[in-house]
């Protein structure tokens, strides 16, 4: 009797303690941690923020860590970045409770201690406050809506970089020079100006619909895709490191030769010679737009470094048809801007030497933002390959 006694005491006592660790941890704030591995916040954030989260804190909160890389647990940070209207782009987030989002290493430093205490305060959990669980189609619905917003932005800040690229400004001060030289007066010389840009923004359109047609063609081809994607990656990171080289030894040398992604001298020389001899003397508009288009032909081998992995991002992204003609345009705009640029302040007084200067200047600046878009783009690619984001995956 003393023994069944004993040990039903004991079963008493160990049932205790377990439902007081059961509502223990039903009362614990819920704090989601998301976060992309190895980047500089998140290592702020393990050095700063969890040690003080744990000495202030143990036992009063739950920290779930989710990793971004993973496409479920982006899909959870858009859910609650939905649900409490943040439009935030930080590489870190922390929300407390369901109900109050810090996005970045210094948001948290600065109100996250307040939050939890409330948080505690308040015995607030995260089960009220969550966003709902989505179906995998609500998932795939909303990571295609984020990409798709990404790729607007991503493809107008390409199309200007790829306007910028010294392939392209090298080419607009010499058409300066050469129609200061020719005997296009006044509003001819804008005619002039025009049909040049017009032909440039149709010949290079044209070249991305074939571009579309080919890469759409390749969808059905699961392993050919998957081997495009792979070496587009690749490609990528390489011309970013060689735009970033680039951009160092001309900084340091003044020396064009030194470039390695530019167009090849003979090509430049063919380019050269058909803008003197087509526009040289006394242009027509029929023959600005021919030889915009020739030129812009010949100058693809050197731009299309950046056009046709854009164009192959636009592919990945499940965009159909019609969107995807729609940034083609958006991009070809953009391409075209500095040239229409150029071409109205050299109208308005600006001098042959002074442009050749500031292009001189802006080789730097342009191979610094091609090395960006390269790797915009790399990482795009790879985020729609292993994320499980896009068309066809």
């Amino acid at each position: 009797m003393g023994r069944t006694f004993a040990v039903l005491l004991a079963f008493w006592s160990v049932s205790i303690a377990c439902l007081a660790d059961v509502t223990a941890t039903n009362s614990q704030v819920v704090i989601d941690y998301f976060y992309q591995p190895g980047c500089s916040e998140c290592f702020l954030v393990d050095l700063q923020v969890k040690p003080v989260l744990k000495d202030r804190y143990d036992g009063l909160y739950v920290l779930r860590n989710w990793d971004l890389t993973v496409s479920s647990n982006y899909t959870r940070l858009l859910s609650y970045m939905t649900l409490l209207g943040r439009k935030d782009n930080e590489r870190v987030y922390m929300v407390v409770g369901g109900r109050e989002m810090f996005a970045g290493f210094g948001a948290m430093q600065t109100g996250l201690w307040a939050s939890v205490e409330q948080a505690i305060s308040e015995g607030l959990t995260a089960e009220a406050a969550a966003p709902r669980e989505m179906s995998e189609a609500d998932r795939r619905e909303m990571l295609e809506r984020r990409v798709a917003g990404m790729s607007v932005a991503g493809m107008a800040v390409a199309g200007l970089a790829d306007g910028i690229n010294p392939c392209a400004f090298s080419t607009m001060i010499f058409l300066v020079s050469v129609l200061g030289l020719s005997k296009a007066k006044g509003s001819a010389i804008w005619a002039v100006g025009a049909a040049f840009v017009a032909a440039t923004f149709v010949t290079y359109t044209a070249i991305g619909l074939g571009l579309l047609r080919v890469l759409h063609a390749m969808e059905g081809f699961r392993t050919l895709q998957n081997v495009v994607d792979f070496v587009l990656i690749g490609l990528l990171l390489v011309l970013a490191f060689l735009s970033f080289r680039d951009a160092v030894r001309y900084r340091a040398s003044g020396d064009a030769s030194e470039v390695t992604l530019r167009l090849p001298e003979r090509l430049k020389r063919v380019v050269n010679r058909i803008l003197m001899t087509g526009l040289g003397r006394g242009a027509q508009v029929g023959t600005a737009f021919a030889v915009g288009a020739l030129v812009t032909g010949i100058e693809s081998v050197c731009t299309g470094q950046l056009y046709v992995p854009a164009l192959a991002f636009v592919v990945r992204t499940g965009a159909d048809t019609s969107r995807g003609i729609g940034l083609l345009l958006l991009y070809n705009v953009m391409f075209v801007v500095p040239l229409t640029v150029v071409l109205v302040v050299a109208r308005h007084g600006i001098r042959l030497a002074e442009l050749t200067r500031l292009g001189a200047r802006g080789v730097v600046v342009g191979k610094v933002a091609l090395g960006a878009v390269f790797l915009m783009l790399a990482a795009g690619m790879a985020a729609l390959r292993w994320g499980g984001i896009g068309h066809g995956i």
